[in-house]
């Protein structure tokens, strides 16, 4: 019963993301211009993103109510799969905003990714954030966790904290670029 509780909880917080990404995006998916696709697609990308980076410390918590339907290393294995994804996931949200904000302005992808990186408050901030989790996804995977200390590797994952914080201040200081 309780699997069945968590399972459900996750769901309809995935569903309420998905209507809330619907009711303020939906005008951009019915007209037709692939630019505002990007856009739409790009804001569901960020959002999924923010829930992601939730259910990942959710999942590594040790919380009873979970750890005791699922176990310790289902979840730590759960945890370490879906950080690779989310990693390179979280870049679909500046990728798709920003290809789609430059065709929809007339400007190159460059031009258009600095615009939005020096005029939107707390972009670039969320950028360092991004920088700083993609950095420990890399240096997290077995690859490197085999050649270094315990040490070292907690302390990659403790910075992940810092992206966190970069990364999600940016929804509260400016909506339209979510």
């Amino acid at each position: 019963m309780r699997r069945i509780l968590i399972s459900l909880l996750f769901g309809l917080n995935l569903a309420a993301i998905i209507i809330i990404w619907w009711l303020g995006s939906s005008v951009l998916l019915t007209n037709g211009d692939n630019n505002q696709l990007l856009i739409a697609f790009g804001r569901l990308a960020g959002l999924l993103g923010a829930y992601l980076i939730l259910v990942q410390l959710l999942l590594i918590s040790r919380w009873p109510f979970i750890e005791r339907e699922f176990g310790f290393d289902k979840l730590n294995k759960l945890h370490r799969h879906l950080g690779l994804g989310l990693g390179f996931g979280l870049l679909a949200h500046p990728l798709l905003l920003t290809i789609g904000y430059a065709g929809l302005n007339g400007h190159s992808i460059w031009f258009q990714f600095f615009e939005l990186l020096i005029s939107r408050d707390g972009v670039w901030q969320a950028f360092i954030g991004l920088l700083i989790i993609l950095l420990a996804v890399i240096l997290t995977r077995p690859f490197f966790r085999q050649r270094v200390k315990y040490e070292a590797w907690h302390a990659v994952h403790l910075s992940i904290y810092v992206g966190i914080v970069l990364i999600l201040s940016h929804q509260t200081k400016y909506a339209d670029v979510s």
